[in-house]
């Protein structure tokens, strides 16, 4: 497979580019020695409830962004797994950008979510506004991260066979080396809590089971299912992947904790850490340690290289 490499244009999502070449952003000596990754999902901006305050998705956003702020230092980049917005209009995503731009974090990686396909039933407005490409990847040291969108307007989601073949080249070629973690908005089949549940976790199985038979997932996070409070369950390790849901960051849409996970990575180490944020008590709830099958390299610099299907 093809990959094209892209420098930033601006400080948010990668859609918008200009050139060939990879960015190396100049790194303080702790961006060096260590990444911090904000990982949230389920914003549902656009929509509030009566058992939430009637405070819309983009004000619980701000505030856990804000909380973040206060609480876990630097952050080097964010990823968002999906249902950004409630209903898929543009003045949903226009929100979620304006609350993005202020939070001073400088690089987000989203995929889309199911609701995001709604509106009209269609991914257009999320294309036009967050990201033109549905499935990509990134570069970062040793870990290679593949972003996988729901791809079908369904409650379930779906990886495609385009998107199975895909994944499965980029695992292939980056196994002896890397780190992998794929994110998608829906579960997987029977790995962490209500995972078997219909609509919560993707199809074709095969497509699945056939990644994860490559032995290289180290981490697999996900979102979507948000409908209680999170417990050891919502993480499962299988002996080679660890899944992780991190729903959600919004009481706006049946959610009863507002959370994130912060990862941190550090050079040369045989394990990472995701850090639960529960932003509703301003407080860290959980430690969990990600085995790894590659020491963390983080190659000396704050280089990230953008990887698009073609």
């Amino acid at each position: 497979m093809k990959r094209r490499r892209f420098m930033r244009l601006t400080a948010g999502a990668f859609g918008l580019t200009l050139g060939q070449a990879a960015l190396c952003i100049p790194a303080s000596s702790d961006a060096v020695a260590r990444r911090r990754i904000l990982v949230c999902s389920d914003l549902h901006i656009g929509h509030s409830a009566d058992d939430s305050g009637n405070k819309d998705g983009e004000e619980w956003f701000v505030d856990g962004l804000a909380d973040l702020d206060a609480s876990a230092g630097r952050i080097d980049y964010a990823t968002v797994l999906g249902d950004i917005a409630h209903t898929g209009e543009a003045s949903e995503y226009n929100s979620y950008l304006q609350a993005r731009e202020q939070s001073g974090i400088t690089e987000w990686y989203e995929i889309a979510g199911n609701h995001d396909y709604w509106g009209e039933n269609t991914i257009d407005e999320y294309r036009e506004l967050i990201n033109s490409h549905l499935t990509f990847g990134f570069i970062d040291g040793n870990m290679l991260w593949l972003m996988l969108s729901d791809e079908e307007h369904s409650t379930g989601g779906e990886i495609g066979d385009a998107t199975h073949g895909w994944v499965k080249s980029m695992i292939a070629e980056h196994k002896p080396d890397k780190n992998i973690i794929i994110c998608s908005h829906q579960l997987v089949y029977e790995t962490v809590r209500k995972s078997t549940d219909h609509n919560r976790y993707m199809e074709p199985l095969d497509n699945i089971s056939d990644i994860l038979e490559t032995g290289a997932v180290d981490l697999w996070l996900s979102g979507h299912q948000h409908s209680m409070p999170w417990t050891r369950e919502d993480r499962h390790y299988d002996g080679t992947t660890t899944f992780l849901n991190v729903a959600s960051m919004t009481h706006a849409y049946d959610t009863l904790e507002s959370q994130s996970f912060v990862l941190e990575f550090e050079q040369g180490a045989p394990i990472a850490s995701a850090r639960r944020r529960v932003h509703d008590k301003e407080s860290y709830a959980q430690t969990l340690a990600v085995p790894l099958r590659v020491p963390v390299d983080l190659d000396g610099t704050s280089r990230r290289e953008i990887i698009i299907p073609s």
